[in-house]
């Protein structure tokens, strides 16, 4: 969590990347080019928003333990 912080710090603009937040809801676009819909809520916020994205990562921590054979 802290090495997400600092890299954020020091590479990316605070809008780019936000955590303590909720992903309620992904969409995309039937128009070309596709976009992205992403419906959220906030740790500190009651409200549901959404923005628009040209790309989505999901990151669900699947494969958080690395497999070495």
């Amino acid at each position: 969590y802290l090495y997400l912080l600092d890299y954020v710090k020091h590479f990316l603009t605070d809008d780019v990347f936000q955590l303590n937040t909720k992903v309620l809801k992904i969409s995309c676009t039937d128009d070309e080019p596709v976009r992205w819909t992403v419906e959220y809520r906030s740790n500190s916020a009651d409200s549901v928003l959404s923005r628009q994205f040209d790309f989505v990562v999901v990151a669900s921590g699947f494969f958080n333990v690395p497999h070495i054979p």
